[in-house]
């Protein structure tokens, strides 16, 4: 005995098997998707459908933003050349605004920018909002590809640092080395490291 349920996308056919139901996911032209379609797609992509989709519409966007010269960071004024530095944001910030889903989809509000000019702008913003010390002074400037250790006070290729995108320069603050220190000496690493 099944049960059919709908929403605006899919219908979901509920099949009770003994203790076990199961679910068939079903698109509206009748297609059933089911765990393996996805799994033969991350297989063959070489990952998640999704993930390949995400990196796909960022493809396109960058390939027509430089056709269309719209290619300058609105932070710095400088090309974006690399679609790994390649970020979309907003003008006028949409959170906590009067009417943010307005503001959010406003396309005369939508910019482009380098990544890391807009993570900066971000975490400027945050400091200052939070009562936090902003200075460029904070910021130790260092030839492209390097990057300082807040541990150890060294400047290192940024190949001895954790990558993260979500720090301004795109790698954690403490190389590799002081890391693995601090791990161990948290009892976070074995003895053999």
């Amino acid at each position: 005995m099944g049960v059919r349920q709908r929403s605006d996308c899919y219908v979901w056919n509920i099949v009770d098997v003994g203790s076990n139901p199961t679910i068939h996911t079903c698109n509206n032209y009748g297609g059933i998707l089911t765990k393996n379609s996805s799994q033969k797609k991350a297989e063959q992509l070489g990952m998640p459908a999704g993930t390949a989709n995400a990196i796909l519409r960022k493809s396109i966007m960058f390939f027509l933003v430089k056709k269309l010269g719209l290619d300058v960071c609105y932070r710095c004024n400088k090309p974006i050349n690399k679609i790994e530095d390649f970020s979309i944001e907003h003008i006028v910030d949409w959170m906590d605004s009067d009417n943010p889903a307005e503001v959010f989809f406003n396309l005369e509000n939508i910019t482009f920018s380098h990544l890391k000019c807009n993570i900066s702008s971000v975490r400027k913003k945050y400091l200052i909002e939070n009562g936090k010390n902003w200075s460029k002074n904070n910021i130790i400037e260092c030839e492209e590809g390097m990057s300082p250790c807040s541990c150890c006070k060294k400047i290192k290729p940024i190949s001895e640092f954790h990558k993260d995108k979500c720090l301004l320069r795109g790698v954690h603050s403490e190389c590799k080395e002081c890391r693995k220190k601090i791990r161990k000496k948290h009892g976070v690493l074995g003895e053999n490291g």
